[in-house]
């Protein structure tokens, strides 16, 4: 138990080392984007509206402080082998089975405290579509 505990924990402080790393606009985002570093957000965007199925991501509060979730509360996290920029994900088959990805039919939509400048979606090996942060 206490093992599942730690790798949870530890899951979590990846998660939150990303989050923080996107919000500092400590590194650039590789590509066609000009070399633009991620802002920081300056004023709280409202929350998003409404749509059948559509998937939002918001800020969160949690006891090791702001984290991205989803819409019900369920905290998302960041796979540390993921390669940032290639446009895939590195965790399939048993890593996903274990670690869902959060899934989206169409565009995900920021809510509050999530500049929706910084969601994006990449293609799965099974042909469905990933929701990215800051990729």
């Amino acid at each position: 138990m206490r093992r599942t505990r730690d790798l949870a924990r530890g899951v979590a402080l990846a998660g939150l080392i990303a989050l923080a790393l996107a919000a500092c606009g400590g590194y650039q985002t590789p590509g066609g984007d000009g070399g633009r570093q991620a802002q920081p957000q300056q004023a709280r965007q409202p929350a998003a509206p409404a749509q059948p199925d559509a998937v939002v991501v918001k800020q969160a509060s949690s006891r090791f402080g702001q984290i991205l979730a989803d819409a019900g509360g369920r905290t998302l996290y960041a796979f540390t082998k993921d390669v940032r920029g290639s446009g895939r994900s590195s965790c399939n088959g048993g890593c996903v089975a274990t670690w869902p990805a959060l899934t989206a039919e169409g565009t995900p939509l920021a809510g509050g405290g999530v500049p929706a400048s910084l969601l994006g979606t990449i293609q799965r090996q099974d042909g469905s579509t990933q929701v990215t942060y800051n990729r």
